[in-house]
């Protein structure tokens, strides 16, 4: 903006009398505000830095509360793809769905989406199912993917997913406690169809007896994991199909007290990291695998304790992997027998709860996370 003002000047005249003479009216810049001095760059890195994707959107909340504030910030906001690719939507209005589609123009998406119940308030539930469908029609854009699936969404995903239709899909993250055991194989077979780059697998609570994971594509992700009522036989198979996975992530907490390993173990040879929850003895499971590049080993078990640490300290001592990190979490963590373990050929380093090392000697590792992002 811009301010005009008058301008004269007095000048002497003849006999020494003093005379005005008005001089061109001059416009000057009105002095600007200091946020309004920053360039659109920074406030792109500030609005950025407000996003908190673990919460709904509302208009109350960064990025909708962008275009609420003043002209230039809408239009600042409005022209960062980036504030709008990653959707949870919770129970938003369609709208602010297809705001976010629309202004997300043609970038990779990071979705959420929760289930479709029965027992649900007919309108929210409506609004689930038309956010389900607005994502399904921008299955080529999906990247990063958290879908709680219902029974309906199940069936609608596996239709809609084709081959290739989602080539940029690396991580995929579903939770499958609502889909019955019969939608579980069309739609694996769909996903591994459909998502050539798959590099990351979550599957949580999948419903079935036996394998209800075999027809999902395992076999080329590079980080695989699972959480279930598994036994210690579906652990095994679900680490074996796994063949490229760098980083595997398992709570079964599921137990058969009578399992015992293959006589002839499974090689693993990408597996780095293995994060193994259960309910009964580890041994069994960590005999089932040959590991010669395993570099860190997360073991908890939830009930009962460690029962036979003695198999335990001759499974580290005869291992043939070198660990750089290694926890064993259990009640007994004072049992001499642990303290052998800790000193075992096999292990370099070695981290529990009863034992904190000092942090300035921990080696440089990358912690497990049970979601990987790339």
């Amino acid at each position: 903006m811009y301010k005009t003002r008058s301008m004269t000047q007095s000048v002497c005249g003849p006999g020494g009398a003093s005379i005005e003479i008005a001089l061109p009216r001059v416009s000057t810049p009105a002095p600007r505000r200091a946020h309004d001095r920053l360039p659109d760059g920074i406030w792109r890195t500030i609005f950025l830095s407000c996003l908190d994707h673990t919460r709904a959107h509302t208009r109350n909340r960064a990025p909708v509360v962008f275009l609420r504030v003043c002209h230039r910030w809408r239009d600042v906001a409005r022209g960062v793809p980036e504030l709008w690719s990653t959707i949870y939507p919770s129970f938003a209005h369609p709208k602010l769905i297809s705001l976010f589609l629309e202004l997300s123009a043609n970038r990779p998406l990071s979705l959420y989406c929760g289930p479709v119940l029965s027992c649900a308030d007919p309108g929210l539930g409506k609004r689930t199912r038309d956010t389900f469908e607005a994502f399904l029609l921008e299955v080529h854009r999906w990247k990063h993917v958290t879908f709680d699936l219902g029974e309906t969404q199940a069936k609608r995903l596996a239709t809609r997913l084709t081959t290739g239709s989602a080539p940029m899909l690396t991580l995929l993250s579903l939770d499958l406690d609502q889909v019955p055991h019969r939608l579980l194989s069309p739609l694996g077979k769909a996903i591994a169809l459909a998502c050539p780059n798959l590099k990351s697998l979550t599957l949580a609570n999948p419903d079935g007896d036996h394998y209800p994971f075999e027809d999902f594509p395992l076999h080329r992700v590079q980080h695989a994991s699972m959480t279930g009522p598994l036994v210690e036989e579906d652990a095994v198979r679900f680490i074996s199909l796994c063949r490229r996975a760098e980083a595997i992530y398992m709570n079964a907490f599921g137990t058969r007290t009578l399992f015992q390993p293959p006589s002839s173990p499974v090689p693993q040879p990408a597996l780095k990291r293995l994060h193994l929850i259960t309910h009964g003895d580890p041994v069994p499971i960590l005999k089932s695998f040959s590991l010669p590049n395993l570099k860190e080993l997360n073991v908890e078990v939830n009930r009962p304790n460690i029962k036979n640490r003695e198999c335990l300290l001759d499974y580290f001592e005869a291992a043939e992997f070198k660990l750089s990190w290694l926890s064993l979490r259990d009640a007994g963590q004072q049992d001499p027998i642990m303290g052998k373990i800790y000193r075992a050929p096999a292990v370099n380093f070695a981290a529990s709860l009863s034992n904190e090392p000092d942090p300035s000697k921990m080696p440089p590792v990358v912690p497990f996370r049970y979601v990987v992002d790339f």
